[in-house]
């Protein structure tokens, strides 16, 4: 899987708490490549960025956009917090839901019941 993180408005001082950042969301986003389904893992591609929140309302400093593309599909979360953390935290959690959800509409093995494939048989052997 490939991570490409972003973070946008950082001053020059603030190098270091840039670098944490990244390395603590990285540490998350290993968890999101544990859940991805396997004929995925290789071609998946996550896009992360931190921006200072547009809300004018106290309590909202951070936005953390993360978009997953997934072959045939693309997930998309997005959170809104007062620490850059707290913000990551929330979209990865929002991220790994949509995952789950993911995998159990779109692969799960589709086996016949035992109605359905009597049925078939009888069909099959009139010719």
């Amino acid at each position: 899987m490939q991570i490409n993180l972003t973070f946008k408005h950082f001053k020059k001082g603030e190098e270091k708490l840039a670098r944490n950042l990244k390395k603590y969301a990285e540490e998350k986003f290993k968890k999101v490549e544990e859940v991805l389904p396997n004929h995925a893992k290789k071609s998946a591609k996550l896009d992360a960025t931190l921006d200072e929140s547009g809300k004018k309302t106290p309590g909202y400093k951070f936005k953390f956009d993360v978009k997953l593309r997934l072959p045939g599909k693309s997930l998309r979360s997005s959170f809104n917090a007062n620490t850059a953390e707290q913000a990551v935290n929330k979209a990865e959690r929002k991220l790994v839901q949509q995952l789950n959800k993911y995998k159990t509409q779109h692969h799960t093995d589709k086996r016949m019941d035992k109605k359905t494939l009597a049925k078939l048989r009888r069909i099959l052997k009139r010719g």
